[in-house]
């Protein structure tokens, strides 16, 4: 997902500060690896790989129907999103630096982000409903909550993961690929009209098995 992305690139901009000059332009979410070009250098790309929703198996204890229940279907599953952050330096020695040090801001703040992504997402979604109290939301803060007509969906990270890391190569520029997943849940809404029978809400629980 491209805002999940979006929000570890936003904490790699402000990680890697110190070592990239113009972070805004050369840290970026790329929607495909095709067709890029590590023009100017040092160059950060974040591009998202498969998206996979986590087949458990559901419980029949989670299914109720119940007419005194809030009109709502919610759907709750679990997901894993791959991503690829690529880094290009000057020469090998700077590739190196750079790739060192964006492994260690994930793998030291990632935790921090989640919750920060989260809260981020929680405030958007009490800002659509009325409310005495304003939210105060960060622009620079993705919050993945979506609505159209009667359905929302919206996205919870649980942490981010690295897989390891290997020598790559773009349009002849060596650099080094490093693989993640981020781990989360995604949850879809439907809202159900009142001319509606029976009234149900389904509230699916799944807990994420980790994956080595």
């Amino acid at each position: 997902m491209y805002s999940v992305l979006s929000a570890i690139a936003t904490h790699l901009r402000a990680g890697l500060a110190d070592v990239v000059p113009q972070p805004d332009a050369q840290i970026t979410v790329q929607p495909a690896r095709s067709g890029l070009k590590p023009d100017k250098l040092p160059r950060v790309y974040l591009i998202p790989e498969g998206f996979e929703l986590v087949n458990q198996k559901l419980d029949p204890g989670d299914i109720q129907t119940d007419a005194e229940l809030p009109s709502t279907v919610t759907v709750q599953k679990a997901f894993q999103q791959g991503f690829g952050l690529e880094v290009y330096g000057q020469d090998a020695i700077a590739t190196e630096q750079l790739a060192s040090l964006a492994m260690g801001i994930l793998l030291t703040s990632s935790h921090d982000w989640v919750q920060a992504f989260n809260q981020g997402n929680r405030q958007a979604q009490s800002s659509k409903q009325p409310s005495k109290q304003s939210s105060k939301q960060s622009p620079k803060q993705p919050s993945p909550h979506y609505r159209s007509t009667d359905f929302t969906t919206q996205v919870s990270l649980h942490h981010i993961q690295l897989h390891g890391a290997e020598p790559c190569a773009l349009e002849g520029q060596p650099g080094f690929c490093i693989k993640g997943v981020v781990l989360g849940q995604l949850e879809a809404t439907r809202q159900i009209a009142e001319s509606e029978t029976p009234i149900q809400t389904v509230s699916i629980e799944y807990r994420l098995s980790e994956r080595n």
